[in-house]
């Protein structure tokens, strides 16, 4: 065995008493499967972190696999893992022998049992015989397995770093936006200030230009044998005892200050309640605070109907353009004309007969979202014809075209995160775009069917489902998943509104579709 000791940072010591050196168990450990990777036939990724052999090889996705800890990508050479470089510590460590150097405990100064033991209950780690027969004994004391406790925790460590590599990473882009803010009020008040000293400077240059005017005035006077000797004294006299002087002493005042406030907690949805049901629903529909609408034709007219509950009461709308599908907002109808690859819009109330008004003109629309956040902003994000090749992704928000970008794949679903933000996804990725420039700022493998749905929640984050899973999972902004739930059917389609109610078509029966209310 070789005797590990925990350190915070990487480094070898040397023991005065014995001549040995220690090493920190942490970076020896495969944080895949947490154990040591030392005679696992170690492999480094360009990142630097060391993983089994085994261990990568089943992660990797079309020879490319994502680094467990810092998410960097790395495409595989030609021979796959086992063309990674081995880890060459592996051969500076020298296996002794038990007796020789020994993990001990701590506070009897024994060999610790092999394999490790815990006490749970009391929080105490690296058991030896002494401490199980005298200190752990009792009922309330339970000693478990140090791996088999490390194993059912890892998804949780893992899961955890990344959320905090993320606020990391978050942190400093929150840090990064400050100090612009900062620097646009330093310069705004640089401007201000400038601006107020170019005013005073011009304030004086006119006292001065009119004081010499009139001092002249005055002088010309004088040379004359007709003077008006008092005129002429209280000339002067009011020459000299004007003055341009400071009204106010300078101040500079700002009531702008930076605060640490705590932002609403993430709300985790763990509990669920239906109130409702629709029947017989039409292909083509979308779920708002209002009710169902639905998409149909009749006497070669295109209408949209609306019901608010299961029942025959509704509203029918007539629209001037052929759709074949749509997507109703807060603010706004928006319909896509698959054939043509037209996409249109009207804004809301709706009248009876609804005009439609083209949006797009230079491209071909294939597959569209639409999204109003709380701040009445409106958002478009569409893709172009799907027969071009790269296709063009393009992002609208309140009706002017904010960015575009070619991108080399295929989507099959897009959606508008809350924060402006946008997400596209693949047969077995999720892409992250951010709402400034389209840059690809997230990625992350799903490991899915191409047919899903996804819905963005009102205050951050989406919910997804999957054809080949009847549960529903929840992701925060950052694409980590905080839960999942299962609603009791087979979810194809689901769409969850402002007000927090949850839409969910049944796979299994498509002309059936519940609402529920989560918590």
């Amino acid at each position: 065995y070789i005797y590990f000791i925990y350190t915070i940072y990487i480094y070898m010591r040397q023991d005065m008493a014995t001549g040995k050196y220690f090493i920190n168990e942490n970076e020896l450990e495969c944080c895949i499967c947490l154990e040591i990777w030392v005679r696992k036939d170690p492999r480094v990724l360009p990142c630097q972190h060391t993983f089994c052999y085994g261990c990568l090889v089943k992660t990797v996705k079309r020879n490319r696999l994502t680094c467990p800890l810092c998410r960097v990508r790395t495409v595989l050479p030609d021979k796959g893992v086992k063309g990674l470089p081995n880890n060459l510590l592996k051969h500076s460590l020298k296996s002794t022998n038990h007796n020789e150097i020994a993990e001990r405990c701590l506070k009897h100064g024994k060999d610790i049992i092999y394999p490790k033991l815990v006490c749970s209950t009391c929080k105490i780690k690296n058991l030896c015989e002494i401490c199980i027969e005298d200190d752990h004994s009792n009922a309330d004391c339970v000693v478990k397995s140090f791996k088999r406790l490390s194993t059912n925790l890892k998804d949780f460590w893992l899961s955890s770093k990344r959320r905090v590599d993320q606020l990391c990473l978050d942190v400093k882009n929150e840090i990064e936006n400050l100090m612009e803010t900062v620097k646009e009020i330093e310069e705004s008040w640089h401007m201000m200030v400038d601006k107020k000293i170019k005013e005073l400077k011009q304030k004086v240059k006119d006292y001065e230009e009119k004081k010499l005017h009139n001092l002249k005035l005055t002088l010309s006077k004088i040379g004359n044998i007709f003077i008006n000797e008092d005129e002429i004294r209280e000339e002067i006299d009011n020459l000299s005892k004007t003055k341009l002087m400071a009204k106010n002493s300078p101040k500079l005042f700002t009531n702008l200050d930076l605060v640490e406030k705590k932002i609403e907690e993430f709300k985790i949805f763990t509990k669920y309640l239906q109130i409702g049901s629709f029947e017989n629903i039409s292909k083509s529909f979308s779920y708002t605070n209002e009710g169902l609408y639905e998409l149909s034709e009749k006497d070669n007219s295109t209408l949209i109907t609306l019901r608010k509950d299961d029942t025959i009461n509704s509203q029918e709308f007539s629209l001037d353009k052929h759709i074949s599908s749509f997507n109703i907002t807060k603010s706004n109808i928006y319909g896509l004309d698959k054939e043509t690859g037209d996409l249109f819009l009207s804004r809301k109330p709706f009248k009876k007969d609804i005009i439609l008004n083209k949006f797009n003109d230079n491209f071909k629309v294939s597959l569209f979202t639409a999204y109003d956040d709380d701040k009445d902003n409106e958002y478009i994000f569409c893709l172009d014809n799907l027969s071009n090749y790269p296709s063009t992704l393009y992002f609208y928000r309140n009706n002017s075209l904010k960015w575009k970008r070619n991108i080399r794949k295929r989507f099959y679903n897009l959606c508008i995160l809350s924060n402006g933000c946008s997400l596209g996804v693949t047969g077995c990725e999720i892409y992250k775009f951010d709402k400034n420039n389209g840059n690809i700022i997230e990625r992350q493998w799903l490991n899915v069917s191409p047919c899903i749905s996804l819905s963005s929640l009102p205050f951050q984050g989406f919910l997804l489902a999957d054809l080949q899973d009847r549960n529903i999972k929840q992701y925060d902004n950052n694409l980590n998943i905080i839960s999942i739930f299962n609603v009791g059917i087979h979810p194809i389609y689901l769409k969850i509104t402002s007000h927090g109610l949850l839409f969910v078509q049944d796979l299994d029966n498509p002309k059936l579709s519940y609402t529920y209310k989560i918590y």
